[in-house]
């Protein structure tokens, strides 16, 4: 039984209550009606915000770093569903603030990292570092091409306690999260602009090696079961190409 039939319930043994109790009676009745088809868990989703500032702990790079995975992509067992996105109509130099659903649709659990400390958890002597990467995948009408566009993100290490967020099997987790929309530079995008689109939300993770700022391991990306139709209008600027000047004959 999801949680609106379980409000709806609630609200009609409410109203049926209320005819035969006095007034001062129907409050307390009102709670425990509530209490007895209201789960706990539904009360207490947890939530991972990503949306607040957080003060610049500086790059974690090293020399040498690398971020290349020579590994293959695995598969991430996690099912994402677009709650809210703000707004809807928007322009350049708006901040886009989005909210999903991540539920675990495998067989073990999985860790979310949830700290925004990046400082402390690219520190030497951290290990198990994991990141967790979100975007916004923006499909123009009529253009037949896919745009990308960065969110706030978070990062964990197993040496850091209580930066993950451990979902088990069929646990869900509310991610809410933000990014800043900008003008889109594209190889072949000179004179058009995004205007009315769908967006998606696309999930990943990324897994460093101990010791240095190198990735590891890349797991394949997981993009949102739904989209939202939006009107951007963002323009596609055309990517500048280098020349090389003519060869001048010397004299």
């Amino acid at each position: 039984m999801d949680l609106l039939t379980r409000v709806m319930e609630a609200v009609s043994l409410i109203r049926l209550i209320s005819h035969f109790l006095p007034s001062t009676q129907r409050c307390v009745a009102a709670v425990l009606a509530l209490s007895a088809l209201l789960p706990l868990g539904v009360s207490a989703q947890r939530l991972l915000d990503l949306t607040a500032d957080v003060p610049d702990s500086g790059s974690p790079g090293v020399p040498g770093a690398s971020f290349e995975s020579l590994n293959k992509p695995t598969p991430l067992a996690l099912e994402v569903v677009v709650q809210d996105l703000v707004p809807v109509v928007a322009a350049k130099g708006d901040r886009i603030t989005v909210q999903v659903l991540i539920r675990n649709t495998g067989k073990y659990a999985i860790e979310i990292p949830s700290s925004r400390d990046r400082g402390r958890i690219f520190e030497s002597g951290s290990f198990g570092r994991k990141e967790l990467s979100m975007g916004l995948s923006v499909s123009p009408v009529g253009l037949g091409k896919t745009f990308h566009f960065s969110l706030e993100g978070s990062v964990g290490a197993s040496n850091i306690p209580g930066s993950f967020i451990v979902l088990s099997p069929g646990d869900s987790l509310v991610v809410r999260s933000r990014g800043d929309l900008v003008d889109i530079v594209s190889a072949d995008g000179s004179g058009a602009s995004i205007g009315d689109a769908d967006v998606s939300v696309v999930v990943s993770e990324n897994v460093f090696e101990d010791g240095r700022y190198a990735i590891n391991g890349s797991s394949g990306r997981v993009i949102s079961s739904n989209s939202f139709k939006v009107y951007w209008p963002i323009q596609i600027h055309q990517r500048p190409t280098s020349v090389t000047p003519p060869r001048q004959e010397q004299p």
